[in-house]
């Protein structure tokens, strides 16, 4: 078990739901898992320049992002950068999971967020990781 943290990168305009996230899932996704050092982006690029100026462990994405919502930044990673970290997708709706497939995401949480949910799901993206 690791102690060294990682970095997970939550991104969504809304700051309550960041706040959701982070707090849902607090300092650690299991007690298997290294510790979590959270960054936070409210806009699209602040996802591109922490990205590229970081070693993410996994993306965090609200498909409800107005603008450019989670779905969209998770395509244009793909089509721009290689070696990209695993994608937990936030969805508004479970009829939204096909879509957030489709953009690349790794797993999908629908809402309302529940902190059991997002802290299993972010735990086994960062095992795989390993």
């Amino acid at each position: 078990m690791s102690e060294t943290p990682v970095k997970v990168l939550v991104f969504s305009d809304n700051s309550s739901t960041r706040q959701a996230v982070i707090t849902g899932v607090g300092f650690k996704a299991s007690k298997d898992t290294a510790p979590i050092e959270w960054l936070e982006a409210a806009t699209s690029f602040g996802v591109f320049e922490l990205v590229d100026s970081h070693d993410i462990a996994v993306l965090v994405l609200d498909g409800e992002t107005q603008k450019e919502g989670g779905m969209s930044v998770a395509k244009e990673l793909a089509n721009t950068r290689e070696n990209l970290p695993p994608i937990l997708m936030l969805t508004a709706r479970p009829q939204d999971q096909w879509l957030a497939t489709w953009a690349g995401a790794s797993r999908i949480v629908s809402a309302p967020l529940d902190p059991q949910e997002l802290q299993e799901n972010l735990a086994e993206l960062l095992r795989a990781r390993r």
